[in-house]
């Protein structure tokens, strides 16, 4: 499990954002939790140090109460879609989440630390 200290240095980006679940008796999105604004991260730690072998989560607090709402391993069946500059969602191991960001260089950065964790994963591989 990750650690729950967001200012712990092993992120690759942290952004705000309201995370969101998908809910497929309505086909539409729902806050997660309860809603509100999370610190939403990308961070890495090393499983195994004699192997240095990567995992990388996605994990969010909610910014009210420090409630952790999500906490996510990027893994191999990891499916990331850009559906709008504001609202990014992905899909493993079936299940899917998804990040509404306040703006649209807070999602860039998040999507750029997306894809630098699954660059690495498929170098590690």
């Amino acid at each position: 499990m990750v650690e729950d200290s967001p200012d712990d240095g092993n992120f690759l980006v942290r952004v705000r954002a309201q995370v969101m679940t998908r809910d497929d008796s309505t086909g539409g999105w729902v806050p997660l939790g309860g809603g509100g604004l999370s610190n939403v991260s990308v961070r890495k730690r090393i499983i195994s140090e004699d192997e240095k072998k990567p995992e990388y989560v996605i994990f969010g607090k909610r910014l009210s109460d420090q409630t952790t709402v999500l906490s996510c391993s990027i893994k191999k069946d990891f499916q990331y879609n850009k559906v709008m500059p504001t609202f990014h969602h992905w899909r493993t191991d079936e299940k899917k989440f998804g990040l509404t960001f306040q703006t649209a260089a807070d999602a860039r950065l998040f999507d750029k630390g997306v894809r630098t964790a699954i660059e690495d994963l498929l170098d590690v591989c």
